[in-house]
């Protein structure tokens, strides 16, 4: 036994030894990036005008006896590069710049279509409720300010890693929103149809360009993809309180029309993801390089594979987001796998927990099944179809109106 003994205690520890030999050796040497992901940390020249840019006008959306938003939207972010030189609090520049008073709201947001209110009640609440036209005309200049918005063809979010870079804030642009919608269910209570459906296809339409735009954060991302759900829920509303004519069927068809590509899609988005990854490792290596008693993690841990971890890992989720619905199975890492890169993985296994892409994927898919839906209700009352019709349209609608999920009619 005791023979036994030395034979297999020193043969354990030489496996050990040689183990911890192969993992050093295995991480002495960082991945190339993948060319997608270096072209997603490329720099990038800024192509939209300013003056042409969405960005600025939301920056600047509420600020208090503006001449122009968007030319004070590019003085806040002036005064934000100018503050980062000297300020360690700069970003709360965007939104609370001194040089730039803020507009309050007046009344009660809780009452405006389009929040806590369900759209159908909506409607019937401008019939008869003067607290909806006392909160437009009350409000009137964001009112003027948002439609001044449906100009804009394009949507640059130009603020740049690192990591903990301020965000635009959205609230007022949304609070806009459902202030224009109670001003369009306004509309429809006193018979002004055609302005009605005019003005939902014009801030939908507006809604879309803006989803479709490469550069935007996914935080920019889920608030339009709000603000066009809106704009979906008053439509179907419309629908099952108001006879149209024909023009204004059509129109609703136009404002619901089938989602492209780059609208839903958040391939985009998180592209941007990645360099603010990029810079938040850059950070966690410089910490660990400073820190010695760490330097085991420094050999353990490599920048450029894991930002081609969690490139791929994202495959598969946003595949969801640009072509099907269906339940996608994501990457499985083996065991072995983290032999090479440990730190890097258990990083990315950390986040992805505590980040929730499916959740954003989720709204998407959430919001083409509600635009198919209304599409289908809009194609059932345009051609007055009624009883046992209707479910023989649905069943045979096509695909471009089935359910985004399963691929089958909805019941």
């Amino acid at each position: 036994m005791r023979k036994f003994g030395l034979i297999i205690i020193p043969s354990f520890v030489m496996l050990v030894v040689a183990l911890a030999i192969t993992v050093f050796l295995i991480n002495l040497h960082d991945q190339a990036l993948l060319p997608e992901v270096a072209a997603a940390l490329a720099p990038r020249a800024e192509s939209i005008a300013a003056r042409d840019n969405l960005f600025f006008a939301v920056l600047a959306f509420d600020v208090r006896e503006s001449a122009d938003i968007n030319a004070d939207g590019q003085r806040i972010y002036a005064n934000y590069l100018r503050a980062l030189q000297t300020q360690p609090f700069a970003p709360q520049t965007l939104a609370q710049d001194p040089e730039f008073p803020r507009l309050q709201f007046a009344g009660e947001r809780q009452d405006l279509c389009g929040r806590a209110m369900q759209q159908d009640e909506c409607l019937e609440r401008a019939h008869s409720d003067a607290r909806l036209q006392a909160l437009v005309a009350d409000n009137s200049l964001l009112l003027q300010r948002y439609e001044s918005l449906q100009n804009y063809r394009h949507f640059d979010d130009i603020l740049r890693p690192p990591h903990d870079s301020p965000v635009i804030t959205w609230t007022s642009f949304l609070q806009a929103k459902a202030l224009f919608l109670t001003s369009v269910a306004i509309d429809c209570a006193r018979d002004r149809m055609d302005s009605c459906v005019a003005r939902l296809q014009s801030d939908a339409a507006f809604t879309r360009r803006m989803l479709a735009e490469p550069e935007l954060l996914l935080l920019d991302k889920m608030m339009l993809t709000t603000a066009f759900r809106q704009d979906l829920l008053l439509a179907a509303a419309v629908l099952r309180h108001e006879p149209l004519n024909e023009s204004q069927y059509a129109a609703l068809c136009a404002l619901a029309a089938p989602m492209t590509r780059s609208e839903r899609s958040l391939a985009n988005a998180e592209r941007r993801e990645v360099q603010r990854l990029a810079d938040a490792l850059a950070r966690f290596k410089e910490g660990e390089a400073l820190d010695h008693k760490d330097k085991a993690n420094q050999y353990l841990f490599a920048t450029n594979a894991t930002l081609n971890d969690f490139w791929r890992t994202q495959q598969a989720t946003l595949a969801k987001s640009e072509a099907s619905c269906h339940e996608v199975a994501a990457p499985v890492p083996s065991p072995f796998s983290y032999f090479y890169n440990p730190v890097g993985k258990i990083l990315l296994r950390i986040g992805q927990r505590g980040s929730g892409l499916f959740q954003p994927v989720g709204i998407m898919c959430d919001l083409e099944a509600m635009q198919r839906i209304v599409a289908l209700q809009v194609a059932i009352h345009s051609q007055h179809l009624t009883g046992g019709d209707i479910g023989a349209f649905v069943a045979h609608a096509g695909a471009e109106l089935t359910d985004p999920y399963t691929g089958a009619p909805f019941h």
